[in-house]
């Protein structure tokens, strides 16, 4: 029996690049050779977690409450903190190796790239190398979002201010702590958890002023413009011929 394919897999014919291209003898290239393959990696990060986002959009939950919608919520809120904090680590990659970003390896590589990409460079760019008070207020937002809710478990105190920020909201939901209990992993959920985290973290959107809509249409430009960028990295790039 021929086993299922996952959902929008569907891919352009697979080019077979010789292994070598990311090593070179030349310090100053083998860095941006380090900096392409980390931009490569953050691409495909952040094609994934929209794979996520894509699949929940078609599976939106009716109206009411069920188990179905409580776990949907939760994955939702979890792809939220996820991207959220793979935009903040990209844009501490480029603060981080802002020497390579300003040398002539990239700087030549911009050039071969369209106007219109370029012109989304100079948007991610803007929000990076500000520190303090002068720190972009998006990028604080992402800041905040990694740092409080993305990862940070052990930070127990933020989840409880969540958790009696969503118990202060007037709403059926918030009328008990909800839990799925099954035999196995699948079937099970602790909706209260997903709830303490969301309120949490809706604290910082709406200090912020900042939307998932935002946010999407961040990473949209981000992927678009790395897509080109690493294209015209691997042009000249040695292929294996079949």
């Amino acid at each position: 029996m021929k086993k299922k394919k996952c959902p929008d897999f569907e891919l352009s014919d697979l080019i077979k690049y010789e292994p070598d291209i990311f090593i070179s003898k030349n310090h100053a290239e083998q860095k941006f050779n380090n900096l392409i393959l980390s931009f490569s990696l953050v691409f495909n990060d952040l094609k994934g977690l929209l794979w996520v986002f894509d699949q929940l959009e078609r599976g939106k939950p009716e109206e009411g409450l069920s188990a179905y919608k409580g776990q949907w919520c939760g994955f939702n809120s979890q792809y939220k903190r996820l991207v959220i904090s793979t935009l903040y680590e990209f844009l501490v990659v480029i603060e981080n190796n802002r020497h390579i970003v300003d040398d002539v390896y990239f700087k030549n590589l911009l050039k071969k790239i369209r106007p219109r990409h370029r012109k989304l460079w100079n948007e991610i760019i803007n929000h990076t190398n500000k520190q303090g008070e002068q720190r972009t207020h998006f990028k604080n937002f992402l800041r905040s979002v990694r740092n409080e809710a993305g990862f940070h478990y052990y930070e127990i105190k933020n989840l409880k201010k969540g958790y009696n920020y969503w118990r202060q909201k007037k709403a059926p939901e918030t009328e008990f702590a909800g839990a799925s209990l099954g035999n196995n992993m699948e079937k099970t959920r602790f909706f209260y958890a997903d709830a303490a985290i969301d309120g949490y973290t809706d604290t910082i959107y709406k200090k912020n002023n900042i939307s998932i809509k935002d946010i999407n249409k961040f990473v949209k430009w981000v992927n678009e413009c790395l897509r080109y960028l690493i294209e015209e990295f691997l042009k000249p790039k040695d292929t294996i011929k079949n």
